[in-house]
């Protein structure tokens, strides 16, 4: 029996370049000019059975705070099944 289990996990971002002016946001807006959004993850799944261990590794902003939060249901996923 499975003690965790993630299936088909994403979480995405809005994608932007620092700080913007309101005026910035609403021109883009407007235009419609899209940025493409940043997936920390993207259909991620596994499952630990009992008595496993499970490691996560990763760069800075590889992910593994996200996978790990989604797993916890703190922040919700952007899509799950």
């Amino acid at each position: 029996m499975s003690v965790i289990a993630v299936q088909n996990v994403s979480k995405k971002f809005p994608r932007h370049a620092g700080q913007m002016l309101l005026r910035n946001h609403l021109t883009q807006f407007l235009a419609g000019r899209r940025e493409d959004p940043f997936f920390a993850l993207k259909h991620v799944s596994f499952s630990v059975e009992h008595g496993e261990s499970l490691a996560v590794i990763g760069s800075n902003g590889a992910g593994r705070a996200g996978c790990w939060a989604s797993s916890r249901a703190s922040r919700s996923p952007m899509k799950a099944l």
